[in-house]
């Protein structure tokens, strides 16, 4: 494999399978779809020699969960930084985290088991132990207006950012969102299939190990989350995704944002 100076998509769907050292000092250029690919192979990955590389690809590679050898220094300075901020995002992660092709991040949820429900009789659910029996992947931020409106092409949210949470979406328009993100071609081709979490495993993710009544603590602050529009330091829109810090698993806007 030294030798080989470019990958179809084939064969690299076909690496990607395998869990062995890939060396491919030798590939000079790699395209967005190969390098999705790639991004999913289990084993290292030698890319010495690698020139043609795009933004997308270098934060395709830098989502791959094993070593990645690259000469930074030879490619273009958006796609190294792309590669880098692809693997300080995927540190940050213990379970390691992917990045599909519209940038969307997906942190992976590791089994476990915790209390599910609020103590006090408040018409809450009662407290009863449940256990997540496998590990899943869940998105590190709510979905903006402008992925939702790349996959829909419209955008019912009242207020209007790119950046800004999609809103005014039920449930049913939430399910179809996650169909129609399954059908993208990139999506496919790379294996990967959506659906909205259980109750239970959004619960867990949101506590992120905690017992307390939110994942930072027994009460919720200003600066914590938008949970109120009744005081006058509360936001009175939406803010960008991502604008308040995450839990301990990396998940942001758990608290409240729409």
């Amino acid at each position: 494999l030294s030798q080989v100076k470019d990958l179809s998509v084939e064969q690299s769907r076909v690496l990607a399978r395998t869990g062995w050292y890939l060396n491919l000092s030798g590939l000079t250029s790699l395209d967005d779809e190969a390098a999705s690919l790639l991004a999913c192979h289990t084993g290292s990955l030698n890319l010495m020699s690698l020139r043609d590389l795009s933004e997308k690809g270098g934060q395709s590679l830098g989502c791959h969960l094993g070593p990645v050898y690259l000469a930074l220094d030879q490619l273009p300075t958006r796609v190294a930084a792309a590669f880098e901020g692809a693997r300080r995002a995927n540190a940050f992660y213990p379970g390691g985290a992917i990045t599909n092709s519209l940038g969307m991040v997906f942190a992976l949820i590791p089994s476990g088991e915790f209390r599910m429900g609020t103590p006090g009789d408040n018409g809450e659910e009662y407290p009863h132990r449940v256990r997540i029996t496998r590990p899943y992947y869940l998105g590190v931020h709510l979905v903006t207006q402008a992925q939702y409106e790349r996959v829909m092409g419209n955008n019912p949210s009242f207020f209007r950012g790119p950046d800004l949470p999609v809103e005014h979406v039920a449930w049913d328009d939430a399910k179809v969102f996650c169909e129609a993100l399954s059908r993208i071609p990139e999506e496919r081709q790379a294996g990967r299939s959506y659906r909205l979490p259980t109750e239970a495993e959004w619960e867990y993710a949101c506590r992120a190990g905690t017992n307390t009544t939110y994942s930072f603590g027994d009460e919720c602050e200003q600066g914590d989350a938008r949970f109120s529009q009744e005081q006058a330091w509360a936001p009175q829109q939406t803010v960008p995704v991502g604008s308040y810090a995450p839990n301990a698993w990396g998940l942001f806007d758990m608290h409240g944002n729409v």
